[in-house]
């Protein structure tokens, strides 16, 4: 049987470098309760901290990747799935992704395309 799960993106322009843009996302999982599973040059994978969440309901997890368009400006996406089937998840996930959005955008000046 497949998984199913409710996905979800976002793509925020930051006016900050790489390195400062690898940080506002850290500091928006970190705030946001996410766990960091993974890092590669560019790329952040996560999952949602699980304590805390009804025993119903299975942790969102998330790809966060990093492009660098200057010098002093990063393309972040995030990409969200947060399993389950309806409209339930698919909301959850809605709300997960639009909140890392803002949080990582509160690094400097932003906009989104």
């Amino acid at each position: 049987m497949a998984w199913l799960a409710a996905d979800r993106s976002e793509i925020v322009e930051l006016d900050v470098d790489l390195e400062e843009a690898v940080a506002a996302c850290d500091d928006a999982l970190s705030a946001l309760g996410w766990v960091v599973t993974g890092r590669e040059e560019g790329r952040v994978s996560a999952y949602e901290d699980p304590i805390g969440l009804s025993c119903k309901t299975t942790p969102s997890s998330l790809e966060i990747q990093l492009n660098p368009w200057s010098v002093d400006r990063t393309a972040v996406t995030v990409e969200l799935s947060a399993p389950g089937i309806g409209p339930a998840p698919a909301r959850r996930a809605e709300r997960q992704v639009q909140a890392l959005a803002a949080r990582i955008q509160g690094a400097g000046p932003a906009s989104q395309p």
